[in-house]
C-alpha cells in the first residue's frame, strides 16, 4: 500500500517543492491513477508550501520526536488517495486539504479515510487516528478531542496558518515515549484488508474487480477465497464432465455469502452464461439502482441503459421463475445460478397461492436447470435461523426435492448443512442422509466469520443465546464485543443522539424495527407494510445525509423485509411489542396485535418466524448498535410498562450496556 513519497520529515523539509511535486507526478501512473489532472499541480504546490512552512514551525517544537510524512497515500482499488499522512511517534495524523472553507463533507471525507486505516490497513489498528481538514480560514484550530470508534478521533477544521500548533496539541496529549515508534516504512508497506459493504462489494465486482482483491476480512483471511475457489472448481468440473450440480453455500449473518455469490457469476459470466437470482425484492432493488449509478458515473454510459444492464446481471427470482417455468416458459440458458437467501424459498402451499404452481420453489429452479442443455450448476447460498415468513420452505426443502425427483445432481456442501450446525440454528438439508444421495462434502462451502461485524465475529453466536433466552452464556459473550457497543436505553432521542455523535464520516447509520412492532406508530414509527411498500428505500440506503429520505435523518424505519441481506454500519433496533421478555416464564412471548390487543401466538412455526425477524434485525449493523426500549404507557393496553420493563432488563442481564 505505498505512498507516492514517504521520508523522514528532516528529509522532508530539506527538499525543494519542485523535487517533491516531481516525484509524485512520476508516481501517479504507477498508483493506477491514468491522468494528471490540470489542477493537480497547483494543488500539490499550496499543500507542500504550507506543510514545509508549518511543520518546519512542528520540528521546532517536537525537536527529539521521530515523525514521518507519506504524501498521495493510496487506498487500493477505491481510486482515492489521502492527501497527507504524519506519524508521529506512536500516533497517525491524516490531513485532506481542502482550497475554500472546509465543508461537513470534507471532514466527513478525512474521518472516512481515517476509518479505513484503522479497520482495514494492518500496522493502522490499535493506533490514534486524528482526522484533519486544513483549510485556508485562518485563526482555526483543534481544540478538543473526541474520540469516535477504536482509536479515531472525531475529524475537526485547522487553518493553514494554524497547523503547526494543532499538530503539537495533539503531540502533547497523544504521544507515549514509554512505546517504540512506529516504522514507517514498516508501515507503508502494510497489508490493506478491506470489508466493503454488500453495495460496496457489488459496485466493484460489476466494475470487473474480484472478491479477493475487494474482501479480506482481517479476522479471517482466506475463508472467501478458499469458497470462491471451491465453487469455481465446481463449475468447471460440471462443464467439463457435462455434469449437474447444486453446491450449499453456508456461514454466520455477514459471513460474505452474498459477496461469493456474486462474486461467482461475475466469472462465470465470463464465458458461459449465469444470473444472480434472490427473492428479497428490496435485496434487487438496491443492488441495481447502485450499480446502474455506479456506472452511469464511470462512463458515459445513460443512467437508463445502466439500469438495464445491471437488470440482467441480478434478477428477481419470481420474475426469473415465471420466465422459465410453466406452460408457456422461456427455456433457460443460464448454465449457473445463484440463489441468494434459498432458505427462504416457498413451500408447496405458498408457491400454490403466489404463483399457481403446486411445488416447491426448490424444486421449481431443479427442474428448470435440469433442463438446461448439457450441464448446469446451482449455487444456493444459505443462511441459518432467517426465514422470516410464512411459507418460508426452510433448508430441508432442497434435501426434500433432491431426494425426491434431483437425486441424479451432485450435492456439494460442507458438514454444516447436513449435521445442523450454530450458523444454521440447528437446521439441516436431510435429517438422516438418503442412500440414493450423490453427496459429497467440502468445506470450503461453509464460512464461518463474520465479515459484517468488523470489530466481532462473536455477535452471530450472542444474538443466538438472546434470542434463546440464555441470559447467562449471552452475556459472557457480550464481555468480548467491547469494540462492537451494544448499548440500551428508554429514549428513542438519547438513542438518535447517540448514533448521530458516534457514527464518524460517511458510516451509514439508521432506524431499524420489526414489521409487527405495530405500536411503535405512538412514537411516530410506522411499520406497516402498506407504508414500507410505498416509501422509495433505495434513497434510504443509497443517499447522503443531505437528503431528507436517507436512513440518516431517523425519521423512517427499515423492517426485516427491507434489510435483510444488506447492512448498516450503525443502527438503532427499536423494540416492538411483537417479541417481549415474560419475566414470569423466563422465555420470549411473540405476539401479534389483533384489533386493539396484543395475542399471544401459540403456534411453534409463527413464534419461530417472529424469533427469526428479531435475529434479522440484530445482525445487520457492521460495527455497533443502540437497543430502544419504548418506556410504556399505562393508559394504552398495547404499551404496558411491565413487559417492556422486563425486556429492558433482560436486554442488561445479556450484556447490553445501559446508555446514560
Amino acid at each position: 500500500m505505498p505512498a507516492a513519497y514517504l521520508a523522514p520529515l528532516d528529509e522532508f523539509l530539506s527538499a525543494s517543492i519542485g523535487e517533491i511535486t516531481s516525484i509524485l507526478a512520476t508516481h501517479i501512473h504507477d498508483l493506477g491513477f491514468q491522468q494528471l489532472h490540470t489542477t493537480q499541480l497547483p494543488s500539490w504546490n499550496w499543500q507542500i508550501t504550507v506543510l514545509k512552512e508549518q511543520l518546519a514551525i512542528f520540528r521546532e517544537l517536537q525537536p527529539k520526536l521521530t515523525i514521518a510524512i507519506a504524501l498521495e497515500f493510496s487506498i487500493p482499488r477505491r481510486q482515492k488517495r489521502i492527501d497527507a499522512v504524519l506519524i508521529i511517534h506512536n500516533f497517525i495524523a491524516l490531513l485532506e486539504f481542502k482550497s475554500g472553507v472546509a465543508s461537513i463533507a470534507g471532514i466527513r471525507q478525512a474521518e472516512d479515510y481515517a476509518l479505513d486505516l484503522s479497520d482495514f490497513h494492518r500496522p493502522s489498528r490499535e493506533v490514534a487516528i486524528f482526522p484533519l481538514t486544513v483549510t485556508r480560514r485562518s485563526s482555526c484550530k483543534v481544540e478538543n478531542l473526541t474520540e469516535g470508534v477504536a482509536g479515531v478521533y472525531r475529524g475537526s477544521e485547522v487553518g493553514s496558518d494554524n497547523l503547526a500548533h494543532s499538530l503539537n496539541l495533539l503531540t502533547e496529549i497523544l504521544v507515549d515515549e514509554t512505546v517504540p515508534p512506529i516504522s514507517a516504512q514498516e508501515w507503508n508497506a502494510g497489508e490493506y484488508r478491506p470489508v466493503p459493504t454488500i453495495v460496496d462489494a457489488a459496485c466493484a465486482l460489476y466494475a470487473g474487480a474480484d472478491v479477493r482483491e475487494i474482501a479480506n476480512s482481517g479476522a479471517s483471511p482466506g475463508h472467501l477465497n478458499t469458497t470462491i475457489d471451491a465453487l469455481l472448481d465446481a463449475i468447471n468440473s460440471a462443464k467439463s464432465h457435462r455434469k449437474r450440480k447444486i453446491c450449499f453455500v453456508t456461514g454466520v449473518p455477514g459471513a460474505g455469502k452474498t459477496l461469493v455469490g456474486l462474486n461467482a457469476i461475475h466469472n462465470a459470466s465470463i464465458g458461459n452464461k449465469g444470473v444472480f437470482l434472490s427473492g428479497n425484492g428490496p435485496l434487487v432493488q438496491i443492488l441495481r439502482e447502485a450499480l446502474a449509478l455506479d456506472q452511469n458515473n464511470r462512463t458515459a454510459m445513460t443512467l437508463e441503459n445502466a439500469r438495464r444492464n445491471a437488470s440482467v446481471f441480478i434478477q428477481n427470482m419470481h420474475d426469473f421463475v415465471r420466465t422459465h417455468f410453466g406452460p408457456k416458459a422461456i427455456p433457460c440458458t443460464e448454465h449457473v445460478i445463484v440463489f441468494d437467501e434459498a432458505q427462504r424459498a416457498w413451500n408447496a402451499h405458498r408457491n400454490k397461492a403466489k404463483m399457481g404452481h403446486e411445488i416447491s420453489e426448490p424444486e421449481v429452479l431443479l427442474k428448470i436447470m435440469d433442463d438446461v442443455p448439457i450441464w448446469a450448476v446451482i449455487i444456493a447460498l444459505i443462511g441459518g435461523g432467517q426465514e422470516i415468513h410464512s411459507g418460508e420452505a426452510g433448508l430441508g426443502e432442497w434435501g426434500r426435492a433432491l431426494s425426491s425427483s434431483f437425486s441424479h445432481w451432485d450435492v456439494l456442501t460442507s458438514q454444516e448443512a447436513v449435521e445442523g450446525g450454530e450458523s444454521l440454528a440447528g437446521h439441516r438439508l436431510w435429517e438422516s442422509v438418503p442412500s440414493t444421495a450423490l453427496l459429497e462434502y467440502d468445506d470450503r462451502l461453509h464460512l464461518p466469520v463474520s465479515v459484517r461485524s468488523i470489530r466481532s465475529e462473536k455477535l452471530t453466536i450472542w444474538v443466538n443465546r438472546l434470542i434463546a433466552g440464555d441470559a447467562k452464556n449471552a452475556t459472557k459473550l457480550a464481555s468480548g464485543l467491547s469494540d462492537y457497543p451494544i448499548m440500551v436505553t428508554r429514549s428513542l432521542e438519547s438513542a438518535k443522539t447517540w448514533l448521530q455523535q458516534t457514527t464518524l464520516g460517511n458510516r451509514r447509520f439508521g432506524l431499524l424495527a420489526s414489521s409487527g412492532a405495530a405500536r411503535l406508530r405512538a412514537h411516530g414509527l410506522e411499520t406497516s407494510s402498506d407504508f414500507q411498500r410505498g416509501y422509495p428505500y433505495k434513497y434510504w440506503f443509497l443517499k447522503g445525509p443531505e437528503d431528507y429520505r436517507s436512513s440518516y435523518r431517523m425519521e423512517v424505519v427499515a423492517t426485516e423485509f427491507k434489510i435483510q441481506g444488506l447492512e448498516i454500519d450503525r443502527a438503532c433496533l427499536c423494540w416492538g411489542g411483537d417479541f417481549l421478555w415474560d419475566r414470569a416464564s423466563g422465555t420470549w412471548m411473540a405476539s401479534r396485535l389483533t384489533g386493539s390487543q396484543w395475542r399471544r401466538v401459540n403456534s411453534q412455526i409463527t413464534r419461530q418466524y417472529i424469533g427469526n425477524k428479531y435475529r434479522v434485525l440484530l445482525t445487520r449493523a457492521r460495527d455497533g448498535m443502540v437497543l430502544w426500549v419504548p418506556p410504556g404507557e399505562s393508559s394504552d393496553v398495547t404499551r404496558q410498562p411491565d413487559r417492556l420493563d422486563s425486556t429492558f432488563d433482560f436486554l442488561l442481564e445479556c450484556g447490553a450496556r445501559i446508555l446514560e
